[in-house]
């Protein structure tokens, strides 16, 4: 009978239901000598490590001695108690050939459709030959004996990381699969992975905790129709007494995958289930606990198996991105989540993680486009002049695109590059419509090809894509703030300011959403009330120039002109001669009538390449400056 769709790996030493003992105990076939009644496998004299499954696996090809054997009495036998994928069992098969060393062809065959047969010539006899044995197999328990039990030669747990991220995807993938054909049930099609969290009173470790949720969300973003919320929606719920069921029902979800981590020595049991947040039942559940000797083969054998559970719904483009692997260095892995985890706290830690990850494994293209995105922040909001940090995320989105150009994070640091500092917006264009289509719920991408389509007065696209990045994020207050910019861009000043006002009831205090509230309100002719929120948004960030000429933007607006000079006296005693917010100045100047002094900021944030200076083409306040000749030739050098 063909076992359950959904992966259940076995939880604990299995009780076998190998042949009687009164077939012989010892078998020898080429260099190996196979003692059944001692567990023990010998090339040479040498005993070979490897697993119970794989041991179990062996015995019952060989007591058959050239007979086929099902798939199915396979598991049958292997895991008597426990419904499993068919997958573990081909697992058992890879790990089993590995062991075999270069005899692995020869010994067992594959019987496309049927199952297993043992090919190589072999000997029965009543007792092993004499041996001194130099090591034994790995028994089942030995996840409970003290770390110095077990080899050296069995890797840190580190080792695990990337092995069980695609065990959970498959198993994922193959729940999900059975849900959407089962009759009956609701389809899933929005899913969030939680950080993963430590059973018991076990040591922290965050940075593997998130790096566990994070590639796979990265990897489960490829699925098409599925809505994946990404690792900025989820990590707030990181917590050891945070309810997955509630976090799965306020990120507004189908489904949340939930998983643990207990590490002991140098195994790692992880535990992982998937609950419908429609009504808390478990769609799936399933533990993982074996021994892992080779990972590579591992993670092509479980992408495999992926593969063939999606084979019905995806391309095989999409296919290639989901089973990709990012580094053959498990370290440089390890740094990179690293990184990935200090990304949005410690930019600089960030970055020497990052730079480590890279120095250990130059050909780490997603490490270079992490680098590259901590560039362009820097860049953005650093106070230094952003070209040589445009100049070092050019190289390194660059490089992750040679390295792989289907990295869709490369090709929207890219375009970033191309719109903020060489306004190339047909190239910025073309990688973020690149980047959308290798992961279609990116909502960077989403966002940033929305405020390009915005600058471009592409409105319908701007709307569209600003909409993609709020459904893929619901939670986030910078996508909600966007979208309400945008609203206020395309003369849709009311509905902005409501936009914004709710995403300031759900974020109180979110200084982006009072900035952009408080200019909303004066477009849409309630300067007093916009002079208010800037106000309390500088509060928040006291001294900020930007603020400071957008607050003198409203008081001109209000009719305030002394209290609008008094504040851009104060703003540009310094801003001659160190970063200016050129855009915010223009727009108060403009606002006071005077135009010279508005352009003569508009020339000083096109020398520097601000890329907020894009703003002149939508913002309403900008407007008095339209049927000017000097405000045609900034568009044209702009290349608007």
């Amino acid at each position: 009978m063909r076992r359950s769709g959904a992966w259940a790996l076995d939880k604990g030493p299995a009780k076998m239901s190998v042949p009687s003992s009164s077939q012989a105990a010892v078998f020898v076939f080429g260099p190996f000598v196979l003692d059944r009644g001692r567990r023990l496998l010998t090339r040479d004299g040498a005993a070979i490590s490897i697993t119970p499954k794989a041991f179990d696996l062996l015995v019952v090809l060989v007591e058959r001695d050239g007979a086929a054997v099902s798939k199915n009495e396979l598991m049958s036998v292997l895991w008597p108690d426990t419904a499993v994928e068919e997958s573990n069992l081909t697992f058992q098969v890879s790990t089993l050939r590995k062991a075999l060393g270069s005899e692995r062809m020869s010994c067992i065959a594959t019987l496309p459709g049927r199952g297993y047969q043992f090919v190589m010539p072999l000997q029965r006899v009543e007792n092993a030959p004499s041996h001194e044995p130099e090591a034994e197999a790995v028994a089942e328990d030995d996840l409970d004996r003290p770390s110095g039990a077990v080899s050296e030669s069995r890797s840190a747990a580190w080792i695990w990381v990337p092995v069980l991220l695609l065990i959970v995807i498959g198993a994922v993938f193959a729940a999900i699969t059975l849900r959407r054909r089962t009759p009956g049930t609701p389809a899933i099609r929005s899913l969030a992975v939680l950080p993963f969290k430590p059973l018991g009173g076990a040591q922290r470790d965050e940075a593997l905790e998130l790096g566990m949720a994070d590639t796979l969300i990265t990897r489960l973003s490829r699925m098409p129709g599925m809505i994946v919320r990404p690792i900025s929606a989820v990590r707030r719920y990181s917590g050891l007494d945070d309810d997955p069921l509630a976090a799965g029902q306020a990120l507004g979800v189908d489904a949340v995958l939930d998983g643990s981590i207990q590490r002991r020595g140098p195994r790692m049991r992880v535990t992982v289930r998937l609950l419908r947040t429609s009504d808390g039942k478990p769609v799936w559940a399933s533990q993982l606990d074996e021994a892992a000797t080779d990972l590579f083969a591992v993670q092509d054998l479980v992408a495999e198996r992926v593969a063939r559970a999606i084979v019905p719904v995806l391309s095989a483009p999409i296919e290639a991105q989901l089973t990709r692997r990012t580094t053959a260095d498990l370290e440089a892995y390890k740094l990179y989540l690293q990184g990935r985890y200090w990304a949005t706290s410690d930019q600089g830690r960030a970055e020497e993680f990052f730079q480590h990850a890279l120095a250990r494994d130059p050909q780490f293209a997603a490490a270079w486009a992490a680098l590259a995105d901590l560039w362009l922040l820097r860049a953005r909001y650093g106070n230094s002049s952003p070209r040589a940090h445009f100049d070092k995320a050019r190289q390194a989105a660059s490089k992750a695109l040679v390295l792989d150009p289907e990295l869709a994070e490369g090709h929207a640091a890219l375009a970033q590059v191309y719109a903020d500092y060489d306004w190339n917006w047909p190239g910025a264009e073309r990688e973020y419509r690149r980047a959308l289509e290798l992961n279609p719920n990116s909502d960077v991408a989403h966002a940033q090809f929305a405020s390009l389509l915005l600058f471009r007065r592409d409105f319908d696209g701007a709307l569209e894509h600003a909409r993609a990045a709020t459904d893929i994020d619901p939670l986030s207050p910078i996508w909600a703030t966007m979208r309400g910019s945008t609203l206020d861009a395309v003369g849709q000043h009311e509905e902005a300011v409501r936009s914004l006002e709710e995403t300031l009831r759900v974020h109180p205090g979110f200084t982006p959403a009072l900035l952009n509230l408080g200019i909303a309100c004066t477009n849409a002719g309630r300067p007093e009330i916009g002079i208010a929120r800037l106000q309390e948004a500088l509060t928040l960030r006291p001294g900020s120039k930007q603020l400071l000429a957008l607050l003198a933007f409203a008081q001109a607006r209000a009719g305030h002109r002394d209290a609008a000079l008094a504040l851009l006296r104060d703003v540009e005693k310094t801003a001659e001669h160190e970063s200016a917010p050129g855009p915010g100045l223009a727009l108060a100047w403009t606002a006071l009538g005077d135009h010279d002094r508005a352009f003569h900021w508009l020339e000083r944030a096109y020398r520097d390449h601000l890329f907020l200076l894009r703003v002149i083409t939508v913002q309403p306040g900008y407007a008095p400056l339209r049927n000017d000749s000097r405000y045609a030739d900034l568009l044209r050098r702009m290349k608007l």
